[in-house]
């Protein structure tokens, strides 16, 4: 009996955590038309089309499960770095961010005893995208997003049917 109270406080507890910062991106998302998607590594591994790019399969090896929003509202860049302000105060570190007049791209972590959870976000002329992580990703082969083939195949893949109204 005592481990099932402990178990049940333990869901709750990781179902409170997940939610707070599921619902910053709600809310940002709260007013845009975006296609929402759920990707495991099997997929992830679809959109990269490069044989030889073996170190996107390391970069993603431990990541359990990826929450992808695909923007198709135009984004403005105030607001998208505003978003990443308030997951910065929910105790969130920067990995990367970049800035520059084509683009941005912003990757912060969070660590919480063995649970890490990723905010990816990025903007450019083309569209915007943030995402929601689970697992860890292996830093060392960040490199893998240069080739970004895994990005352009995103339609080619997933299903056009589920869009946010």
């Amino acid at each position: 009996m005592k481990k099932l109270s402990y178990l049940i406080a333990l869901v709750s507890l990781l179902g409170f955590n997940l939610h707070a910062q599921e619902s910053l991106l709600d809310d940002f998302l709260e007013d845009k038309e975006s296609k929402s998607f759920f990707l495991y590594q099997s997929t992830m591994r679809m959109f990269n089309e490069q044989e030889n790019n073996a170190d996107f399969n390391k970069l993603i090896k431990d990541l359990e499960m990826m929450r992808l929003y695909l923007i198709s509202t135009q984004v403005d860049k105030s607001e998208f770095k505003s978003l990443f302000k308030k997951i910065a105060k929910k105790k969130y570190e920067s990995v990367i961010e970049v800035d520059s007049k084509d683009f941005t791209v912003k990757l912060y972590v969070r660590e919480k005893g063995r649970k890490t959870t990723y905010v990816l976000g990025a903007l450019t002329t083309d569209g915007a995208f943030v995402a929601d992580m689970k697992g860890s990703l292996n830093m060392k082969y960040l490199n893998a997003l240069n080739n970004q083939s895994w990005l352009k195949n995103i339609e080619k893949v997933l299903p056009n049917n589920k869009t946010k109204e």
